[in-house]
């Protein structure tokens, strides 16, 4: 479990760039190219591959690379201030936001070893505690079942991480635990929005009549 865990955080490698100074933007920039759906393909197909020179069921162990790499984009769309994540490129460009969003943000790059990241990754871990504890329960011979086995699995665990979203959103989200873990990041992102510049529609209009003249 401990390899699933890891793939999982995979598409986050893409932040590496950026501690290299590159900018943040576009398919390259963080929650971009290694977020989508095409990605977690192609990191499920080297997946069977490698299960089978190695003896093991390769459309099994590949699908559920494919389920664990590919929810990092959907979850990440379900984070409190979520600037979206182009999950369906190059199908679909635009980046996708869910009108619900019960996660908090992490952090990324080294501030995750905040306390800041850790009060979000305990939150976190609060949400998931049944999953996890599922993950860790011994098992033999998984890897030798077939593919209608691996969909059904994959179809339970798909549905018990929306339910544990659901009773987190539930149960948790008003606890006074949760609440005081998510205040730092809520704040943070309070001040980034009142940061923000506000652009009047008048401004907006200028700057395009302004655009048009040269």
């Amino acid at each position: 479990m401990a390899g699933f865990s890891a793939l999982a955080m995979l598409p986050d490698a893409d932040v590496l760039p950026l501690a290299l100074g590159l900018p943040d933007t576009g398919l390259f920039g963080h929650r971009g190219l290694t977020h989508t759906l095409l990605f977690a393909l192609a990191v499920a197909v080297i997946a069977a591959l490698a299960a089978k020179r190695m003896g093991l069921r390769p459309l099994y162990l590949g699908f559920f690379v494919f389920l664990v790499v590919g929810s990092h984009g959907p979850l990440d769309s379900l984070t409190h201030h979520s600037r979206g994540v182009p999950m369906l490129w190059p199908f679909y460009s635009q980046p996708i936001a869910m009108p619900w969003r019960p996660i908090p943000v992490a952090p990324t790059g080294l501030e995750f070893v905040t306390a800041r990241g850790f009060g979000v990754a305990l939150v976190e871990a609060m949400y998931f505690l049944p999953l996890l504890l599922l993950s860790l329960w011994p098992r033999r011979g998984r890897w030798k079942a077939g593919l209608s086995r691996a969909v059904a699995g994959g179809t339970a665990l798909v549905l018990g991480v929306a339910a544990c979203l659901l009773v987190a959103e539930v149960a948790l989200r008003g606890s006074a635990i949760v609440s005081r873990l998510e205040a730092p990041v809520l704040q943070e992102l309070a001040l980034k929005e009142r940061k923000r510049p506000v652009r009047s529609p008048s401004s907006s209009r200028q700057s395009t009549v302004d655009s048009r003249q040269f």
